[in-house]
């Protein structure tokens, strides 16, 4: 939602709206129910018969308001106006920069010769569409391609305890904890981000050695190729210094 035009479609029961997705308030949601499930709903609290029941407790009238405003002006970020990128398009091409300018700078050969890492894209997913504004990569040990064989791919064994496998994924925590971009290792509830794959990486398809040192971007209507340069411009700062710092062994 705000990223892409959503239409409930039939058979959807549920669909949960967060504001701070779409540039609204944090803290506050929206729950699509639909009429069938509706009576099956247990309430989340109890005491006030607020939201019909389903959610005692005064309402958050300022919060509601904003999230509002923001689905309104979502919308219209989204409509295809004459003389007007819709804003998925506008975030697709900032986020297709940053990928191509990550992936040529990082994969350079002199730079991955000195720092020993490459980058892999992690939601180039051909048979499905993904959404415009996340970048998905992982830092992955070029000695772990070069093990693999001229075919790139990954070992599929999630229980490998390498060295190299260890080291991807402790550059990847040094990059995020360097704190000069915002970025993240996982989403807010995956309690384990910094230690282990995301359970929906794995899902996706998405090489277990790949999810384990894996980093997630976003663009968003303020994003400018300014921010992208720098994101670019850290990233390479910060996996050459995790390798003058840690020299291979």
């Amino acid at each position: 939602v705000g990223k892409v035009p959503v239409k409930v479609p039939n058979g959807l029961d549920l669909l949960s709206l967060a504001g701070h997705k779409f540039q609204g308030p944090k803290g506050v949601g929206a729950l699509y129910c639909s009429a069938r499930l509706r009576a099956k709903l247990a309430p989340l609290l109890l005491g006030g018969g607020q939201e019909n029941g389903v959610r005692a407790g005064t309402e958050n009238t300022p919060g509601l308001a904003g999230l509002g405003a923001a689905a309104r002006l979502s919308k219209t970020q989204l409509d295809d106006v004459d003389g007007r990128q819709p804003l998925m398009v506008q975030l697709a091409e900032i986020r297709d920069q940053l990928r191509d300018r990550l992936l040529n700078s990082i994969n350079d050969p002199e730079m991955s010769e000195f720092t020993g890492f490459r980058l892999i894209v992690n939601n180039n997913f051909p048979n499905g569409p993904t959404l415009p504004n996340t970048l998905n990569v992982s830092v992955v040990s070029t000695k772990l391609l070069q093990s693999a064989g001229q075919s790139k791919e990954l070992a599929t064994d999630n229980n490998t305890d390498d060295m190299e496998l260890r080291e991807a994924a402790l550059a990847r925590n040094y990059l995020l904890s360097r704190g000069r971009i915002l970025a993240s290792a996982g989403s807010a509830c995956h309690a384990a981000a910094n230690s282990g794959a995301s359970a929906v990486l794995l899902e996706s398809g998405v090489n277990p050695m790949a999810a384990r040192s894996a980093v997630r971007l976003s663009v968003g209507p303020d994003t400018t190729i300014d921010d992208v340069l720098g994101a670019v411009e850290e990233f390479n700062a910060a996996l050459l210094q995790w390798r003058i710092e840690h020299p291979s062994r």
